[in-house]
């Protein structure tokens, strides 16, 4: 995450959303310093930092979560910056790589699994991105599709004069075609129940070339579930998606889909 004390801001970068640009254009024109680590979260920052907590102005980013999966199978696929073969970005040796993904990783590169394999295998339980726990807190989120616009309107708001044009970095440039046509029309209804509930709150819709029915009533409700747990526990505990003790309250969570 990023903070600066002149400017009174925070920016919580979410895996996947383009944060890696706004982070470093934050530290190289406007003042912005990296703090605990990157992708923490607003409780790690509120721990540590209680007061400014409460008066800062705070903004992450949000992306189309199909999106950021068929991204993610695409690191995961390409090895990308080597990050799941070089043991110093293991979670387990401080860095930020799991377990999980490193079973990700394993499958993918010893089966040459396609995506529709991968995500039928892994990444069909009810959606949430943990990362944006607090959101309440936020002072505003700015969507992945049309970043230049929302970050040049973040700076404003802060009350920062724009330097110049966010500057791309760190791009995944791997997929061959647009996200929704990694997606095979038999995952396209079961990807909507299971993705949906998010989708909806932070205002996605299922492709319109998707012949999808109703998200489901049992669904939405996992989904608040999860939603109400999280940002209850976030209120009163600091969470760290990285801590052990997070982890296996992450896996509880996600039994329930």
């Amino acid at each position: 995450m990023v903070v600066s004390h002149e400017h009174k801001y925070l920016f919580i970068e979410v895996p996947s959303t383009g944060s890696t640009a706004i982070s470093a254009e934050l530290v190289s024109n406007y003042n912005g310093e990296k703090i605990i680590r990157k992708h923490a979260n607003f409780t790690e920052f509120r721990d540590k930092y209680p007061q400014e907590a409460k008066e800062y102005f705070v903004f992450a980013t949000v992306r189309n979560p199909l999106d950021i999966i068929v991204t993610e199978y695409m690191k995961l696929k390409g090895n990308h910056k080597k990050q799941y073969t070089t043991p110093k970005f293991y979670e387990r040796n401080g860095g930020f790589v799991s377990d999980l993904q490193l079973e990700w990783f394993e499958y993918i590169r010893s089966r040459e699994a396609e995506f529709s394999d991968f995500f039928q295998r892994y990444r069909m339980s009810i959606y949430h991105n943990w990362f944006l726990v607090c959101h309440s807190r936020f002072d505003y989120i700015m969507r992945f599709e049309n970043l230049t616009e929302e970050f040049s309107k973040v700076l404003a708001m802060i009350g920062i004069e724009s330097a110049r044009p966010l500057q791309q970095v760190n791009k995944t440039a791997l997929k061959d075609r647009q996200f929704d046509q990694y997606y095979s029309a038999n995952v396209h209804d079961r990807a909507w129940r299971s993705y949906g509930p998010f989708m909806r709150e932070w205002g996605y819709d299922h492709p319109e070339s998707w012949n999808c029915g109703e998200i489901g009533k049992a669904n939405l409700f996992k989904y608040k579930l999860k939603e109400t747990l999280v940002n209850s526990a976030g209120r009163a505990i600091t969470i760290s998606p990285f801590s052990p003790m997070i982890q296996s309250i992450k896996k509880v969570v996600d039994s329930i889909a």
